[in-house]
């Protein structure tokens, strides 16, 4: 009997895993979506532990191993990408930590507060790009 309460244990912490990766895909696509509506062949680095996963749910978008040649960067800190990289890419943090001192070289954040996903838009640098995001999202914008 224990064997198989660990075993149905075992199963949902399996398949809300999943849930969770498919739930973070999803907000991951559209914020790509969001801030490269002109751009089809967007290229998206990734240095997360929390979105490593990623490119496994998402097919629609290329993922790169190098920074440099990236139109998005998602990142856990500033001080995990090259310096040539800081500048002239929208970067996402993965804390809000992060977005708060990093103001000024990043586009947003997303990361989960209280169990819940959290994304938040940098004006400043949503200007400096040139994304206009659609009214809908107005008050993602900080």
């Amino acid at each position: 009997m224990k064997k198989i309460t660990l075993f149905f244990i075992s199963v949902i912490f399996v398949v809300a895993a999943s849930n969770a990766d498919l739930i973070k895909a999803s907000l991951f696509s559209l914020i790509v979506e969001l801030l490269n509506r002109d751009n089809p062949y967007v290229q998206i680095y990734i240095n997360s532990k929390e979105y490593q996963n990623i490119p496994k749910y998402i097919k629609k978008f290329k993922f790169t191993n190098n920074c440099v040649n990236a139109d998005i960067i998602f990142v856990d800190s500033l001080s995990l990408l090259q310096k040539e990289c800081i500048y002239d890419h929208k970067i996402f943090v993965t804390s809000y930590y992060d977005f708060v001192h990093n103001k000024d070289k990043v586009i947003g954040a997303f990361f989960w507060q209280k169990g819940r996903p959290t994304i938040i838009f940098n004006k400043k640098m949503l200007e400096y790009f040139g994304v206009k995001l659609p009214p809908k999202y107005n008050k993602y914008i900080d």
